[in-house]
């Protein structure tokens, strides 16, 4: 099997839960991982809004520091990290996230999609999800509340995913299924034995963070 390299710290918690994911999806069989957990990488969300420096070269630079370590496979569990995805990564292994993750809502007509601003603001998933649907301005502004209220907490709160339940609630009988595409909303929702999102009030909740694992432990399964 081949190395997978995980560049994280976009933010360390839901980094680490991805880690967990990842290990739950390759089971006894489990490849080599090697992790860069850099919560110095710029902001992404602030480089969107011109406020920022540009994240690009150093999460490039990460890539090919895990390359050089022996990584064949590398995720980058960060849905916003991947508005720089298109930068000269033909061929460094970098396993594009949106993509995956999109390959398994296929069977979802209407997917409405719950990420942060630059994941938002960059319609990031409507290049593999012809009718993605997006939030209200003003409830796409409390999920960039909740999440920023996600990464300054010590653990996983089940009063965000109250939070989370109540900006979506209006939403559940316009769409087939809902997106976590932060991987910090994937850290609060609950999951079943087998590491599936709950549904929402009968709507199936999509974890990105999940559905991005198992698609990476599936490449690195790959003769």
């Amino acid at each position: 099997m081949k190395t997978i390299g995980i560049l994280g710290g976009m933010g360390p918690l839901a980094t680490i839960d991805f880690l967990g994911k990842l290990s739950k999806a390759g089971g006894p069989d489990c490849p080599r991982i090697l992790m860069d957990l850099d919560p110095t990488i710029p902001s992404r969300t602030l480089a969107i809004l011109g406020k920022g420096i540009d994240p690009g070269p150093r999460i490039l630079a990460g890539i090919r520091d895990l390359r050089c370590r022996g990584a064949e496979v590398i995720a980058v569990p960060c849905n916003s990290a991947h508005c720089w995805y298109p930068r000269g990564i033909a061929g460094a292994g970098w396993l594009n996230m949106p993509r995956a993750v999109s390959q398994a809502l296929r069977c979802y007509p209407r997917v409405i999609i719950l990420g942060g601003l630059a994941t938002v603001s960059r319609f990031l998933y409507s290049d593999y999800l012809s009718d993605a649907q997006y939030l209200s301005p003003d409830d796409n502004e409390s999920i960039y509340r909740l999440i920023t209220d996600i990464k300054l907490m010590p653990a996983p709160s089940m009063g965000m995913a109250a939070r989370l339940a109540q900006i979506i609630g209006k939403y559940r009988d316009s769409c087939d299924a809902f997106l976590l595409a932060c991987t910090e909303l994937s850290i609060i929702w609950p999951t079943n034995e087998r590491g599936e999102c709950l549904s929402f009030a009968g709507t199936p909740v999509v974890d990105s963070s999940w559905e991005y694992a198992k698609a990476v432990m599936a490449k690195a399964r790959e003769d």
